[in-house]
């Protein structure tokens, strides 16, 4: 499942409307959520706090974990960019700490790699301010959540499967609702393409999952039946008890070995093997 989090509605309209997702009501969760069978999306306010409590609550509810990948989108200011430039996030530092962190690059794209500074309220120009040392860098995209949603995302889910997507919606000016939506607009197709990409990627890891998860179901039926000298009648009744084993996350392979530590296996014929398929099925059920 891929899970989206932005801010605000504006910046998730465009992929609401793209992927057809519908809005659900989900017990347990306080956010808005729009979703289909891909792709869960969670509006979370806008702030570092509102984003680390929204991807907490998401991860409880739905139990954020391995192939799952997470997606911050959302609009940011860039001294000196277009509106509706799109930049892969390399780097965060976090203006409140001076923490940095690293999201790992190993998927390859075709956006443009920057910065992120995640300030604690909008980024607004003052060139003013730079005798005071408060101007702030002008290579960076400036943002309020990557750091938070990081941090949030490093207890349940490897760094790999973290990105930060943001698109330049001003240059530290404050800008209208209808010059955000341009700004979004402009950068959908690129977002969507990120989007795919990453479907991709987590329809791939649940196809070889899969393969692999039925050649060991495969070998443990085969391995079993010929430790038990099962029948054809036997082994069909293996076979449906350990597809059990697997859908149920019941671990027979523990069993199997403490079958061998006790001398219960291998059998040396049907009547010996026949007894212990019941008893091997009498202890894991």
């Amino acid at each position: 499942m891929i899970y989206i989090f932005t801010a605000i509605y504006a910046e998730a309209k465009n992929i609401i409307k793209h992927y057809d997702l519908k809005k659900q009501h989900v017990a347990g969760l306080k956010f808005d959520i729009f979703s289909n069978d891909d792709i869960r999306l969670l509006i979370t306010g806008a702030g570092a706090v509102n984003a680390a409590v929204a991807l907490g609550n998401a991860a409880g509810v739905f139990g954020i974990a391995g192939h799952d990948r997470i997606i911050n989108i959302g609009s940011c200011a860039m001294p000196g960019e277009n509106a509706g430039n799109v930049y892969i996030i390399n780097k965060i530092t976090e203006k409140a700490t001076g923490h940095t962190f690293y999201p790992d690059m190993l998927i390859k794209t075709e956006l443009e790699e920057a910065a992120a500074i995640t300030v604690p309220k909008p980024f607004i120009k003052d060139c003013g301010s730079q005798k005071s040392g408060k101007c702030l860098q002008t290579k960076s995209v400036y943002e309020m959540e990557a750091a938070s949603i990081y941090q949030a995302a490093s207890f349940f889910i490897a760094p790999d499967h973290v990105s930060f997507i943001k698109i330049v919606s001003d240059n530290g000016d404050l800008i209208s609702k209808d010059e955000m939506q341009e700004a979004i607009h402009i950068a959908e197709d690129k977002i969507h393409d990120y989007i795919d990409d990453i479907k991709e990627i987590v329809q791939e890891e649940k196809v070889n999952a899969n393969v692999k998860e039925s050649t060991d179901y495969k070998k443990d039926i085969e391995r079993l039946s010929d430790a038990m000298c099962c029948s054809k009648v036997m082994k069909d009744q293996l076979s449906q008890l350990i597809k059990y084993c697997y859908l149920s996350d019941i671990d027979h392979r523990a069993v199997e070995r403490e079958f061998y530590d006790r001398k219960m296996l291998p059998c040396s014929s049907k009547k010996e093997g026949k007894v212990c398929l019941d008893k091997f099925k009498n202890r894991l059920l």
